[in-house]
């Protein structure tokens, strides 16, 4: 099965080879593959495309609640996905979302899924979000319209849809006690900055408490500093501001998120200019 996807999946990147270069918008994104959808998990896939081959398949710039943390989200997340797999049948489509490499790290295609309804588009990515059972998750390398996928997220934490009705997604408190009860999960973690440092090597700490071998913080690499200092964010400036990050939470001096990609944080209120006397 292994080498069956690989085959499948080098035929899709081929045929990107093919397209133009740049972001595409949905309406004129070349199709990688067709078929219909199993569900694995609520932001997960195989398809069993047209011409026999099946691939797995990931939906780009989303993930769903884990059932470690929220066993009923993940069920209805799952079943939400499903029901569209369902309605879509074997007209499901796959685009493309990367820019580089196509596979995530385990091997599955990372891509946009749609499928016509009433004259209209339906993308399983967005109907999730509006409905609550997922968060942005930008990856580094995708093409995504992040601004449109953070308003459609807002609306649904606004409204209670979901996962968010269910208290499974919130807007953590920075608090180290009170986040360690969410370590090895996807989250989105809100506080001020308390102060920033840099390694050695040039990986750049944003710290959210008075110790940081304890507080919350969220760590970006050289390479990644860089790709903020592309989007205009230079981390080490953030002493002061409030912000919202998202990630992946794991123990690393306390809780942590690495930021790897800019859409990963949002600044609510930037720091106040210092004039140097």
């Amino acid at each position: 099965m292994a080498q069956r996807v690989r085959v499948c999946v080098g035929a899709m990147l081929a045929a990107l080879m093919l397209a133009a270069c740049g972001e595409r918008s949905v309406e004129d994104a070349p199709v990688l593959a067709r078929g219909a959808g199993d569900a694995s998990s609520g932001h997960a896939f195989t398809l069993a495309g047209a011409d026999g081959t099946d691939a797995r398949v990931i939906l780009a710039g989303i993930v769903t609640p884990g059932a470690d943390m929220s066993p009923e989200a993940a069920t209805a997340a799952r079943a939400h996905l499903e029901a569209l797999l369902d309605e879509a049948g074997g007209s499901l489509a796959l685009l493309p979302a990367a820019s580089g490499d196509s596979l995530d790290r385990y091997g599955r295609l990372q891509a946009r899924a749609v499928f016509p309804r009433s004259g209209a588009r339906v993308e399983l990515g967005e109907s999730l979000l509006d409905a609550g059972w997922a968060l942005v998750w930008p990856r580094q390398g995708l093409d995504l319209p992040y601004a449109d996928l953070m308003a459609r997220e807002a609306e649904a934490r606004r409204e209670g849809r979901g996962a968010w009705g269910l208290g499974a997604f919130a807007i953590r408190d920075s608090d180290p006690d009170r986040l360690a009860q969410f370590l090895d999960s996807a989250q989105i973690v809100e506080g001020r900055v308390t102060s920033t440092g840099e390694a050695r090597n040039g990986r750049v700490f944003l710290n959210f408490g008075a110790d940081w071998r304890t507080d919350f913080t969220a760590a970006a690499t050289r390479a990644s500093r860089n790709r903020f200092e592309q989007a205009g964010v230079q981390l080490e400036t953030l002493d002061g501001a409030v912000v919202r990050v998202r990630g992946w939470v794991y123990e690393e001096n306390g809780p942590m998120i690495a930021l790897t990609h800019p859409a990963q944080l949002e600044i609510l209120d930037a720091p106040e200019p210092r004039t140097l006397r």
